[in-house]
């Protein structure tokens, strides 16, 4: 019976070899036309996100806050850059990040906590770095959050 087994599996693999023998150029231009549409699509998709500047925007009544986040490095240890920009005509008093992580999985190499006054137009810049302490088949996302706190009156 494992005979038969195996003997069936060969004849199974050498059908697909010849297959492949056979239709080689057929297969490589099928490859060829799907590399060619998904790097098309990825184009569409950023000329898209670029003309119509679709990127996250915070807003409440009082303050509009252009958020920017971006990961360097593919770890254990990395870092995220996150740019907040002002884009309201009134400042933004008490900006604060705020990161949402597994903590068995992400550890903060600098834990310092920042606020920030924002003036119309202005733009800061932070780097978080992040180490990963255990090793797993698939990592976990880290969230990064902007808070504002609100003044009353105004």
């Amino acid at each position: 019976m494992l005979q038969h087994f195996d003997s069936h599996i060969c004849a199974r693999i050498s059908l697909q070899a010849k297959t492949e023998e056979e239709h080689f150029m057929a297969m490589h231009t099928k490859f060829q036309r799907d590399l060619y549409m998904l790097r098309l699509n990825a184009a569409r998709y950023f000329a898209k996100t670029v003309s119509e500047n679709l990127q996250p925007v915070a807003t409440n009544a009082v303050v509009s806050l252009k958020v920017n986040a971006q990961a360097f490095g593919l770890g254990p240890k990395f870092r995220i850059v996150v740019k907040i920009k002002n884009d309201c005509q009134t400042i933004a008093d008490d900006v604060r990040l705020v990161l949402s992580f597994d903590t068995a999985m992400y550890r903060l190499c600098n834990p310092a906590c920042q606020s920030w006054s924002l003036p119309p137009g202005f733009e800061c810049q932070t780097a978080i770095m992040i180490e990963c302490i255990q090793q797993a088949p698939i990592a976990t996302p880290v969230n990064v959050y902007v808070m504002h706190r609100e003044c009353p009156g105004k």
